[in-house]
């Protein structure tokens, strides 16, 4: 959907322009989103862009450990054959996240990835950085992760640093770098928050931008136009609950893949469709 389409490029660039570098990601200028869902498989990827170089860039959001690495090993294994390039990963953890793991040795060979720990990143120091800025009138490329990852790096009170978030987003002068923002808050930096705080991060978004009301809307609609395809008449839960009751499992598969691929929360994907986070895991949700 079009909505999708601009979240993808607002966060395509966001990440640009050297923003990386508030997460010491260097050396990286990214050229081209790429497919994040793999051909001939069910295997679903956070983040795929060709890079300048030629490379492949594959980012990973991750709010829990991911021990052990298989999963990514079989991810990449399948980018640098499709691609037929070098895979360059990183997996951005959450502030939860203390000690992931970074190496696996299959025996015959040995899979190493990157990893950023937000832990060690200061979400308040950040958004206290993006304030002075805006109140000087000054903005740079990593301003924009300051404010859209906040609130998944290190802070003292969550819902104080939520509440700056949205009191400077509407701040940004530029409309351009303000969608890049919250297009980057709503695929990345949401990523962990509690149900009630996903809301206020929905409800505030949805009030200052045409693209957050998009974005959100479109994950709505994915699964409420997928549910009346499947003749779920009488709304969401009732109708996905036939749907569950007439072995429609596949149907809501192909559902919740197509909303992973949005990268719509797995506790929203679990509400739509009806599926078990289990059954959504070994669908390749992470």
């Amino acid at each position: 959907m079009a909505g999708q389409d601009a979240m993808i490029k607002a966060v395509t660039e966001s990440l640009s322009g050297g923003a990386l570098g508030v997460l010491g990601i260097t050396g990286v200028e990214l050229a081209e989103a790429l497919p994040t869902e793999l051909p001939a498989s069910a295997v679903l990827v956070d983040k795929v862009w060709r890079t300048a170089d030629g490379k492949i860039l594959h980012l990973e959001f991750q709010d829990r450990a991911e021990s052990p690495l298989y999963r990514f090993l079989e991810y990449d294994v399948r980018l640098a054959r499709h691609h037929q390039a070098a895979v360059r990963t990183i997996v951005v953890y959450h502030a939860r996240v203390s000690q992931p793991p970074t190496r696996l040795d299959i025996g015959t060979a040995s899979y190493q990835i990157e990893v950023v720990l937000c832990a060690k990143l200061d979400g308040d120091r950040a958004l206290a950085t993006v304030d002075d800025h805006l109140r000087r009138g000054r903005w740079e490329p990593e301003d924009r992760l300051r404010l859209a990852l906040a609130l998944i790096m290190k802070v003292k009170d969550v819902d104080h640093a939520l509440t700056e978030v949205l009191r400077l987003v509407p701040g940004i002068p530029d409309a351009g770098e303000r969608e890049c923002v919250v297009g980057a808050i709503v695929a990345l930096g949401a990523m962990g928050l509690t149900p009630g705080r996903r809301h206020r991060v929905r409800k505030g978004l949805s009030a200052m931008s045409t693209l957050a009301r998009e974005l959100y809307e479109d994950g709505r609609e994915e699964g409420l136009q997928q549910g009346r395809e499947q003749g779920l008449q009488e709304g969401r839960e009732q109708g996905l609950q036939e749907g569950r009751e007439q072995g429609r499992e596949e149907e809501l598969i192909q559902v919740a893949m197509k909303l992973m691929k949005k990268g719509i929360p797995l506790d929203e994907v679990v509400e739509i469709t009806g599926l078990s986070v289990e059954r959504l895991k070994d669908l390749g949700a992470s």
